[in-house]
């Protein structure tokens, strides 16, 4: 099978867990070099690199589901793209359960809803690109709740795009 004969929905899945994996490196890194004084701007990369993961592991499930020749899935808001998911594949991801690789007290203390997650970070591949211009722009809290989601994302879209 040629790379023109592979399906855009596991293209899609395969950038998605590059971004993923490329955002979890930094993670480590990050955890090993902070100083706990001020946010590193590596940060931003992070949120951006999962907030992306995100996104196309959204949309891997979309062109799955909507045939993989449809018209591309526009936009980066990830609460739009959830929605526009069928029913089984929403209820899939809010039922699983994936192991969280990081001591997270925050998500310990409340319940996890990925809708909400990805309400709250919805805009933040675009937003956090351009954090140099706009102090008052990004996501407020940490960032526990987004890296959650992708491991969610990515066990999810996985069992519907790799059947």
């Amino acid at each position: 099978m040629s790379g023109d004969d592979f399906p855009v929905s596991k293209k899609a899945f395969n950038l998605a867990l590059a971004f993923h994996n490329s955002a979890d490196k930094l993670v480590d890194w990050l955890k090993s070099t902070y100083d706990g004084q001020r946010t590193p701007p590596e940060a931003c990369a992070v949120v951006v690199n999962y907030s992306f993961a995100a996104e196309l592991y959204l949309k891997s499930i979309l062109y799955k589901e909507n045939g993989e020749k449809k018209a591309r899935m526009l936009g980066h808001k990830l609460s739009d793209l959830f929605e526009r998911m069928s029913d089984p594949s929403k209820a899939a991801l809010r039922h699983q359960r994936a192991p969280f690789k990081w001591d997270c007290k925050e998500l310990e203390r409340e319940e996890f809803s990925i809708e909400h997650t990805l309400t709250q970070y919805e805009s933040a591949f675009v937003e956090y690109r351009y954090l140099f211009e706009d102090k008052n722009k990004g996501v407020s809290g940490s960032i526990e709740g987004i890296m959650k989601a992708c491991d969610i994302l990515k066990v999810v879209s996985k069992s519907i795009v790799f059947v």
